[in-house]
């Protein structure tokens, strides 16, 4: 089946970007999960934990 009222419209990201020409509405074929490592969320927690630590003790 084809569809005639989507239309490719330009890429982003080296993915290519779809439109519905009915509802104006932009898309790609697949969706991806954007997530940072398990590696930068142990950072963070460690660091926010030793800075909280931190801020506690000073008063």
């Amino acid at each position: 089946m084809h569809l005639t009222h989507i239309r490719k419209n330009g890429h982003r990201r080296d993915k290519q970007i779809y439109i519905c020409v009915l509802c104006e509405r932009q898309f790609t074929k697949s969706h991806s999960k954007r997530s940072y490592s398990d590696k930068i969320k142990k950072q963070c927690l460690t660091m926010y934990f030793i800075n909280r630590y931190h801020c506690c003790c000073l008063h």
